[in-house]
């Protein structure tokens, strides 16, 4: 089997399945859609496996999916991995798979966990660089408040009635910690229009709520990851020792 997995959204599925599906049977297997269907289905013996890593994981807690005779493994965006927290995941799968193996690993960025993960997943890899390395964009103001942790509600309150923003994304720490601060906000801010991402919401709600937040619908989106998406302000309501955007 070929095995590919990559954050939250999936997309790497159509990219890679496209001109395949009338060979190769293939699968996707991804946090917020039926288990029940994802165990029917993984019993076609599917070539091609796309998923993200909690799923991943899941179902090799269940022996639902053994990776021990995968010969292709492509570990994608795998910086957001780190961002979103998902790094000992993939080690743990990484593990389930065998020594002998061709290896294609992506990523945007290179900080030291992601070099680390290289050198301990890859063997002898070939590194290509496209484009060039660039430092942050001058038209980017940063802002850090010291803040106590019973009082980050309240300063988060106050700075989004000061900014004057289009959009606003807020990070999280815990999915938990996302649909509470949603909630939150909708009672001292109703003509907010707030709408939250994570894993444990379906695949097409998530899709509805970047689109809406791309289009306008939503003012402020609260997530536990970083999104690629075009806003005006960006808030991290938790510092995370594996946040970086």
């Amino acid at each position: 089997p070929h095995f590919f997995f990559q954050p939250e959204d999936g997309k790497l599925y159509p990219l890679w399945s496209r001109g395949l599906g009338d060979v190769y049977k293939r699968q996707l297997l991804i946090g917020g859609e039926s288990m029940q269907k994802q165990l029917k289905k993984l019993k076609r013996r599917a070539r091609i496996i796309v998923g993200t890593p909690g799923r991943i994981n899941d179902h090799l807690e269940r022996k639902s999916l053994n990776l021990s005779k995968v010969n292709y493994l492509v570990l994608d965006e795998t910086d957001r991995m780190l961002d979103m927290g998902f790094l000992p995941d993939v080690r743990k799968i990484v593990k389930r798979t065998p020594r002998k193996r061709q290896t294609l690993f992506f990523s945007a960025t290179m900080p030291s966990a992601i070099e680390s993960l290289a050198q301990w997943a890859l063997i002898n890899p070939k590194e290509v660089e496209i484009g060039k390395r660039q430092s942050v964009a001058e038209t980017i103001s940063h802002a850090f408040y010291p803040v106590a942790i019973g009082q980050r509600e309240e300063l988060l309150m106050e700075l989004l009635k000061q900014t004057h923003f289009k959009s606003v994304m807020i990070f999280t720490r815990t999915k938990k910690d996302a649909d509470s601060l949603a909630s939150d906000i909708k009672k001292q801010e109703p003509d907010y229009s707030i709408t939250v991402m994570h894993s444990d919401i379906r695949q097409k709600d998530r899709e509805k709520a970047l689109d809406g937040f791309k289009d306008g619908k939503f003012d402020v989106i609260i997530a536990i990851g970083c999104v690629t998406v075009s806003y005006t302000h960006l808030r991290a309501h938790e510092t995370r020792e594996d946040l970086v955007c």
